[in-house]
């Protein structure tokens, strides 16, 4: 009979799902109240509006290094320490062909976190563009060339190759996995729908006219102290851009690192580090 430890560890995966989409309907309704009907629920909307020169309760909720995407680093940490705790506690018994699938994912989430935490895409595209091709990187036309999206996309084939093939040596040595993999499924291609985006956003400035379009729709006419082309202070582009960039491309990553802590957490789950 399974104990109550057990039962608890089991539910966890289901529990990260449910807390980390109630989350983002929770911000999405907050934000929808606040900045389009005015309500200064418990206040925020005063709060915000006197102590932040872009006072939208999306753009700071969402923004980079907010606390969604605090909540996805979390997550992302989980993995790391999960797997890579169980390679060294187990590295005597493990062989490499059970090892590999488990450090290659190790890899491809640390990238992945250094990406989201430090942005090393976009300084690599920024030396590589300035010190080997002698561009200038200040320009309006840099932003969106072909070799800035080149070099971003470059970026994802490694972390990808890493990821994938992780996927594929997990599949292949878990073969009565199905629960699992379908949290890891979700997790691959919510993270990858992501990463693709964020690597062509410049290819048509497409973020900008999409996300312009959605929060026009969203605003349907009301009279605010905003519009979806509204500039923010530190910046050139449209409102709409960063509608795309924070909560769209935000609430994707936070859902695609929960699938994958919850899949990891099925895989390897803690009980195994408590075996005797």
């Amino acid at each position: 009979m399974m104990s109550l430890k057990d039962r608890l560890i089991k539910n966890i995966p289901w529990l990260l799902v449910g807390i980390s989409f109630f989350y983002i309907i929770l911000m999405l309704t907050l934000s929808y109240m606040i900045d389009i009907h005015k309500i200064n629920i418990f206040g925020l909307r005063s709060w915000i509006t006197n102590t932040f020169p872009n006072p939208y309760f999306w753009f700071l909720v969402f923004d980079e290094a907010s606390i969604t995407e605090h909540i996805q680093w979390l997550y992302l940490i989980g993995i790391l320490g999960i797997t890579i705790s169980y390679i060294l506690i187990n590295h005597r018994e493990l062989t490499k062909k059970t090892a590999l699938p488990w450090f290659l994912l190790f890899l491809g989430v640390y990238l992945m976190f250094l990406e989201d935490r430090f942005n090393i895409r976009h300084m690599g595209s920024f030396i590589i563009s300035s010190r080997i091709f002698a561009i200038d990187i200040t320009s309006a036309d840099w932003p969106t060339s072909i070799l800035r999206t080149t070099i971003e996309l470059f970026f994802y084939l490694i972390l990808g190759s890493a990821m994938i093939s992780a996927l594929l040596l997990i599949i292949k040595n878990n073969k009565n996995q199905s629960q699992g993999l379908k949290f890891l499924l979700m997790g691959y291609i919510l993270y990858g729908t992501a990463a693709f985006a964020s690597a062509t956003r410049n290819i048509g400035n497409w973020y900008a006219v999409v996300g312009t379009k959605i929060l026009e729709l969203i605003i349907s006419g009301k009279e605010l102290s905003w519009s979806a082309i509204s500039t923010p202070t530190f910046s050139w582009k449209p409102l709409g851009f960063y509608f795309m960039d924070f909560v769209i491309e935000e609430s994707i990553e936070l859902m695609g690192a929960t699938f994958l802590l919850a899949a990891v957490l099925i895989y390897l789950p803690l009980s195994k580090f408590y075996e005797e």
